[in-house]
């Protein structure tokens, strides 16, 4: 796993007990709107070869926004992660996966295992793949909302085709969640190194009635990187669930 990887051990054990108690906050949090079956795949970026710090706080804040969508009603969560290129892309959790779906510290223990972030940094990224190859999870039966949480950008030409083809076609939504490159990440080509970019990026896939905002995590400290409750209640949760 990423801590048992990490070069220093006694900060990523720190984070990890804080962030514990971040996404145990949020499972028994009841007092937030429910959405009736609604089925949502979270999107991981492992193409960005962030360090081992910087990937603990990413995984840990995918894990947040995981917990905050099962704890509602008739709600299923999948999780995909893409990379530089389409090999390197594939479903961690399926929506079939009853079992985690229904347990998130089950649901949790497989993304620690298999869950990667510090892959890539040659500047390539293929998020389209990956949206692409949701086709194959996708309930026609349910309604889907895609979250995709980015650290490095895939070229615009490629990414935005998708709307057409694949988000237009059934109708699902798009909430992006772009986070300003920490240090250890700079060195990809293609990292969010500007407020703009974090506005901007992904813009093109998402609905044009206004509901959609981009959401930016802005490097705050080591300890609390992107600040993902924050990212989660004034931007993400609000705009999901509450029109």
């Amino acid at each position: 796993t990423v801590f048992n990887e990490c070069l220093t051990p006694q900060i990523c054990a720190s984070i990890e007990t804080e962030l514990d108690a971040a996404v145990t906050n949020l499972v028994a949090d009841d007092d937030l709107d429910t959405a009736d079956g609604q089925d949502f795949v979270v999107f991981l970026d492992n193409s960005c070869g962030a360090s081992h710090m910087v990937c603990s706080h990413y995984l840990y804040g995918i894990q947040q926004i995981i917990a905050s969508l099962l704890q509602r009603s008739d709600t299923r969560v999948a999780a995909i992660q893409f990379g530089a290129y389409q090999h390197h892309t594939k479903v961690l959790v399926d929506f079939s996966d009853t079992e985690l779906q229904s347990d998130f510290g089950r649901y949790r223990k497989v993304l620690s295992s298999s869950a990667q972030c510090t892959k890539g940094g040659s500047g390539e990224t293929d998020l389209l793949y990956a949206l692409e190859l949701s086709e194959e999870i996708l309930d026609d039966n349910r309604n889907t909302k895609f979250v995709i949480v980015s650290m490095c950008q895939e070229a615009s030409d490629n990414i935005c085709a998708a709307r057409s083809e694949l988000l237009q076609a059934r109708q699902i939504e798009i909430y992006a969640v772009n986070l300003l490159s920490a240090s250890s990440t700079k060195c990809a080509d293609n990292a969010i190194l500007t407020t703009d970019d974090a506005q901007t990026y992904l813009s093109c896939l998402m609905n044009d009635d206004g509901h959609n905002e981009i959401c930016v995590g802005e490097v705050r400290s080591e300890r609390d990187m992107w600040a993902f409750p924050d990212i989660l209640n004034d931007c993400l949760v609000p705009q999901m669930f509450d029109h």
